[in-house]
């Protein structure tokens, strides 16, 4: 029978087992790609730096959202609204609307990553009251990314992080993954909440715009 272990192969049956697909020369790689690294298996896993991780993500998202405000802005104003209802617009009455959300992308971006620098974060108020005073809080959100050290973002790789989790709560992840599965998460969870604020109104953006392409 087709699809048994005796059957003819599946055309999308893969032909490799998911281990032998990125197994490389790692000599030769790991001298041209110093970023690669051997395992004793003779093996070649990639190491990304968490500075790296997050200002790659970042960098995409504050263009994509930079992006997304300009149209909306324009949207408003050849349909003459003023632009405090399209900030003020929510998808349901009980969730964020689009100027909160956008305020918190810059927060868990500048607030997380200052704490995996081990600095006190910036605080940005919360004052903004149209689309360019937004597109000028992801400007300000990025320089202070960007001014966090190198190193130590990239500092004791498996070492963790202790950070506020609700009133009176602490959490403590290890530091990839506080990267990862929290700071970009929230991230891109309340960019994607712009999007869909913006694209609920009727300005005309797409999945082009979000991923900034």
């Amino acid at each position: 029978m087709a699809g048994s272990p005796t059957g003819p192969r599946s055309p999308l049956a893969p032909r490799h087992r998911p281990s032998q697909i990125f197994t490389f020369a790692p000599l030769v790689l790991c001298r041209t790609h110093p970023h690669l690294l051997a395992s004793n298996q003779g093996e070649v896993t990639m190491s990304i730096p968490l500075s790296s991780i997050a200002k790659t993500q970042l960098d995409q998202t504050y263009r994509a959202l930079d992006g997304i405000l300009a149209k909306a802005a324009a949207h408003a104003a050849e349909h003459k609204v003023d632009e405090a209802i399209y900030l003020d617009w929510r998808l349901t009455p009980d969730m964020f609307a689009l100027k909160r959300q956008l305020q918190l992308v810059s927060d868990f971006s500048v607030r997380g990553l200052s704490r995996l620098a081990g600095q006190e974060p910036a605080s940005i108020p919360d004052t903004e009251s149209s689309f360019e005073d937004l597109r000028a809080r992801l400007k300000t959100a990025r320089a202070a990314v960007w001014a966090l050290p190198v190193a130590a973002l990239d500092a004791d790789p498996s070492g963790d992080v202790t950070f506020p989790a609700g009133p009176g709560k602490e959490m403590t992840l290890p530091r990839h993954a506080f990267v990862q599965n929290y700071v970009l998460a929230n991230v891109l969870f309340h960019a994607s909440m712009v999007y869909a604020l913006v694209r609920s109104i009727g300005v005309p953006v797409g999945k082009r715009d979000f991923l900034a392409v």
